[in-house]
């Protein structure tokens, strides 16, 4: 008898790439529509962060409603990392936010996934990449 780990799946996994540099100052360094056709979860979210900015600054990413919308001010925050630490982190954490969601539609609430970083004066050296994991469900 087959267990139920030999079922196939129907659930479509993809990833998005997005590249971060030259954040001089607040707010978003990047903004993507939902690339599907389908809304999305986003399930994890990793960021690489290979050169430290040269001054206090949080490398965000959330979601908003359109491209306009500050990563500041996201609707859903999936990551918050120190951004003058060289290395990886990852989120969302558990528990933090029950709703992780795109919308398929860009007129749509919670449509975008916006990146960006928090910080008072530059964060010109900051250089990482950003990788958004997500489900079709």
């Amino acid at each position: 008898m087959p267990s139920k780990y030999d079922q196939q799946s129907d659930v479509r996994k993809g990833t998005l790439k997005i590249a971060v540099s030259n954040a001089n100052a607040a707010g978003n360094a990047a903004t993507l529509q939902n690339p599907e056709s389908d809304a999305i979860l986003v399930d994890r979210v990793v960021a690489e962060i290979t050169t430290a900015s040269e001054q206090a600054a949080i490398l965000l990413v959330g979601v908003g409603d359109n491209a306009n919308d500050n990563v500041e001010n996201s609707h859903v925050e999936l990551l918050n990392a120190n951004a003058q630490n060289v290395g990886v982190v990852s989120g969302p954490a558990a528990g933090v936010n029950a709703n992780c969601r795109v919308a398929k539609n860009a007129a749509a609430a919670n449509a975008y996934i916006l990146v960006g970083v928090d910080v008072p004066a530059n964060a010109d050296s900051l250089v990482g990449t950003v990788f958004v994991d997500y489900i079709i469900p």
